[in-house]
């Protein structure tokens, strides 16, 4: 795989823990990014402060464009 690979958690995720999430982004070591966000769970973009999480995703999409 070639293409850039954001992989993002919530620290509180019961459903996909952070643990799991992590394995992904270790098995695309070579083009992934990982990111986790404390206090968020499995929906974290419907959570308060899913901002945060908005504008990381954009910075990092804007930083793959440049490369």
């Amino acid at each position: 795989m070639t293409c850039p690979v954001l992989v993002v958690a919530g620290s509180e995720d019961g459903i996909t823990p952070a643990s799991v999430v992590k394995k992904v982004a270790k098995k695309y070591k070579a083009v992934s990014t990982y990111k986790e966000f404390p206090n968020h769970s499995h929906w974290a973009i419907g959570e308060p402060g899913w901002q945060e999480i908005a504008q990381y995703v954009k910075d990092w999409l804007k930083l793959q464009h440049k490369a």
